[in-house]
């Protein structure tokens, strides 16, 4: 059951980490954007799942499937899993080990790096927009070495409602001005071939 259920976490771990601290597989992508790989998101916003009760996990899960729970970033995902596979992915974060939500940053190390800063809020976006910003889905734009001033003002839009979008307004309500440009500068220094571009 543990293992199925890390496999299936993958899905969770871009909203809560991968030990449900996040973890890979053909549900876990899905999710890991939000809780992380291993349950512990790397997102403030976002809970984390690592260590979380397995019947909490179970009932809150259903509960969005359901629509008992409303929650648009929440019931895609989840809409069309079965009780086992949801018994599933519990059972894998729930023996996983809580972490700190984030890892050190600059706050930590005295180092002012907006890229890296910019690199673990992508994270949260790798889901839907793709591994450094390179999309795997049709419909979801590539944002990997796209302007970094285009980038910083689409969210912007979405912030004062000239954009509309569930997802990205659940994003970008929530994000302050610095960390917009942080993960702008990340994706505008992306490549083709894996190396970051320098900064100008």
């Amino acid at each position: 059951m543990i293992a199925a259920g890390a496999k299936l976490a993958e899905r969770c771990n871009s909203c809560h980490g991968a030990e449900g601290n996040t973890a890979r597989s053909d549900v876990v992508p899905r999710l890991a954007g939000c809780h992380g790989y291993d349950g512990n998101s790397l997102n403030p916003y976002m809970p984390n799942l690592a260590g979380q009760s397995m019947e909490y996990l179970i009932k809150a899960t259903k509960d969005y499937r359901d629509g008992r729970r409303k929650d648009g970033l929440m019931q895609e995902p989840v809409s069309h899993l079965n009780d086992k596979t949801i018994a599933n992915i519990a059972a894998y974060y729930a023996h996983q080990r809580p972490e700190t939500p984030l890892s050190e940053g600059p706050a930590d190390s005295g180092i002012f790096d907006p890229l890296a800063d910019g690199a673990k809020i992508a994270a949260s976006c790798e889901h839907c927009h793709g591994e450094r910003g390179f999309s795997t889905h049709p419909g979801n734009p590539r944002l990997a070495g796209q302007s970094e001033a285009y980038l910083v003002v689409a969210m912007q839009e979405y912030q004062d409602g000239t954009r509309t979008s569930q997802t990205m307004h659940a994003i970008a309500d929530v994000s302050s001005l610095l960390e917009i440009k942080a993960v702008a500068a990340y994706y505008a220094r992306q490549t083709t071939d894996g190396e970051e571009n320098a900064a100008p």
